[in-house]
Formats: structure tokens, sequence, C-alpha cells
């Protein structure tokens, strides 16, 4: 599992979003790395999707998720 944090435009508002992210919760984040996904939504265009993970469970990614919601950044559990 991963969490998804944003999907930007471009892949250098996305890494920028990601590396924010992670220093702003990285208490919570610990050393997990963050990836940038590319992926095209139909008629939208081009879009950069930030990951954070591996996380190992279900229940654990949620908490994570839930946790980093409490303080103000928005995300999704995805699996892997």
């Amino acid at each position: 599992f991963a969490l998804r944090l944003a999907a930007k435009r471009t892949s250098a508002d996305a890494k920028s979003l990601a590396e924010r992210i992670k220093r702003e919760h990285a208490a919570d984040l610990g050393s997990r790395a963050y990836t940038i996904d590319e992926s095209v939504f139909g008629n939208m265009g081009k879009f950069y999707r930030a990951n954070v993970g591996p996380i190992g469970d279900l229940q654990g990614a949620k908490a994570l998720c839930a946790a980093i919601r409490a303080r103000g950044t928005d995300c999704e559990v995805i699996s892997r």
C-alpha cells in the first residue's frame, strides 16, 4: 500500500509538493520514499501523481493517512 498525496499538472509541481509533505510530516512518514507517477486522464491530459510508501498493510496505511489528514494534508490509500 501507499498514500496518494496529490495530482499535479507538472512533474516539478508534484515533486515539490511531495518533498514539502515529507518535511512537514517527517515524524509520521519516516524514511518512506515518494514516487511520481505519470497518468493521462482522458481529454483532461497528463497529470503527475505524488505517492509515498510502501506501507506494509491496509490498516497501517489508513492510520498513517488519518494522522496526516489530522494535520491538514489530504491523502488517500492506494494499493501498489
